[in-house]
């Protein structure tokens, strides 16, 4: 008799979750996975999905002319409807009853600690092997008065709001306040965006901050800079003490928190934000559980849960220290889709020293930039002192896709050389690349060699 109920407890139906469901049962463990709320986690369902959905109808949306209240309102019924109909649309993928049909126990339930081995649920107990938290994280709201109101949102309850805000106020400059700042500002919502710090999006350098931030202007948000918020009320917000600004909506993007309350009695080593602590093989200081996705923190992206999930699965599966397999974070590229696009890989242009060189390239100087009119971000491409490719930013269109070929650079440790041979089609975005390791090919010849190609050039005219 098998001593545990199944090899594999799963514990969040995420993305973190269903890929590491996933994983442990393609390699033969009897696995159970479990999920209280909706499967496929807030990516599908208030993150990912709906944020690129609501987005992508506002670029739709924004040349249109008829600005009357009811024709407003006729509108965002139908984007309302359209983002839940996407996703209805990637339901399936994600649902119970495919994971049921791989052979996965899939338990619509909640989940309690008991021990490394043991989860409680409402009506029994279940064992296994290994447990895998991939519990996720939730909105984190700032402790101000009047955030209970109900035209006050998070992230994950916007998508309730099926009328267009006339004015809304958005909590926070980072990358999904940007991103849906912008989206509103499109459909013809005043925008207001009230940030603590001196910029919005922090994680760039400040003159690439000043690019979004005029993108913002352009569309008419109001970027409201180092302010302190007192107060929500039902017509307006008090910053600053003294100053009040008028909201029909609030939506509060002031970050995440890993959903580990559930877990405030087990001996798991968490950090002072109570996210669990995990060494390289995604192991926490109980042998017999591993976590991953945004319960770690960390990377706080789809891409990196669903990445981290397949080390997981597989080391719960082969569970001994010389099978494990170790994520790798030396190239996790991220993206924020605002208008234009951003996105990043590798090493930061704050993070470098002597040994990089930094090339940038604006986008005023593409000939595709020029045709399409859309002249303000960039590229700034890092490497090292062999030449090899280390990081990139890119502010343009079609950023998101864009960065792949510079992933693909540093996990292969490519260097100038080798992306400056590519042929890309032309006009195309991609030439960013080809101008940037153009420039950084000829930095590469010095006086003396240029001299010397000169007088062999000579020799043989």
């Amino acid at each position: 008799m098998p001593k545990y109920d199944y090899n594999v407890i799963v514990v969040g139906g995420g993305t973190a979750g269903l890929i590491s469901a996933y994983t442990a049962n393609l390699l033969g463990g009897k696995v159970a996975l479990i999920e209280s709320h909706k499967m496929g986690g807030d990516c599908l369902n208030t993150g990912c999905v709906p944020s690129k959905t609501l987005i992508a109808s506002s670029h739709l949306d924004s040349g249109t002319t008829n600005s009357s209240s009811f024709a407003e309102s006729q509108r965002y019924e139908k984007i309302h409807a359209r983002i839940h109909n996407t996703i209805a649309a990637i339901e399936p993928s994600d649902s119970a009853e495919r994971y049921q049909s791989l052979g996965i126990d899939v338990i619509k339930d909640t989940a309690a600690w008991v021990d490394g081995h043991t989860i409680k649920l409402s009506n029994r107990t279940i064992t296994a092997r290994r447990l895998i938290i991939s519990s996720g994280s939730r909105p984190r709201l700032p402790s101000i008065p009047g955030v209970d109101l109900p035209h006050v949102y998070s992230s994950d309850t916007i998508w309730n709001l099926k009328t267009l805000p006339k004015q809304i106020v958005v909590v926070g400059g980072g990358p999904i306040g940007a991103e849906l700042a912008m989206a509103y500002a499109q459909l013809g919502s005043h925008v207001s965006i009230l940030e603590t710090g001196d910029r919005v999006l922090k994680m760039l350098t400040e003159d690439q901050s000043k690019i979004i931030e005029k993108a913002m202007s352009n569309a008419n948000i109001t970027i409201i800079k180092n302010s302190t918020i007192n107060e929500i009320t039902t017509e307006s917000i008090r910053i600053n003490d003294t100053e009040t600004i008028p909201a029909d909506t609030v939506l509060l993007a002031t970050g995440r928190q890993a959903n580990t309350n559930w877990l405030e009695d087990s001996p798991l080593a968490m950090n002072k934000k109570k996210e669990i602590i995990v060494d390289s093989s995604l192991r926490t200081n109980i042998s017999s559980v591993y976590a991953c996705g945004d319960v770690t923190g960390g990377y706080q992206f789809t891409h990196v849960a669903g990445y981290e999930a397949g080390f997981a699965g597989s080391n719960a599966i082969f569970d001994w220290t010389t099978f494990h397999r170790k994520p790798s974070y030396a190239a996790i590229p991220w993206s924020i889709f605002t208008s234009p696009e951003i996105a990043h890989v590798g090493v930061s242009e704050k993070d470098v020293d002597d040994s990089h060189t930094i090339t940038h390239v604006p986008l005023s100087e593409l000939d595709r930039a020029q045709t399409d009119n859309s002249l303000d971000g960039g590229i700034w491409l890092i490497s090292n002192d062999k030449k090899q490719i280390v990081g990139a930013t890119i502010i343009g269109p079609t950023a998101a896709s864009l960065i792949n070929e510079a992933t693909l650079a540093i996990n292969k440790k490519l260097e100038i050389k080798d992306l400056f041979a590519v042929i890309r089609p032309y006009p195309s975005y991609g030439d960013l690349y080809a101008k940037a390791t153009s420039i950084r090919m000829q930095e590469s010849l010095t006086d003396g060699r240029k001299n010397l190609l000169k007088s062999i050039a000579k020799r043989f005219r």
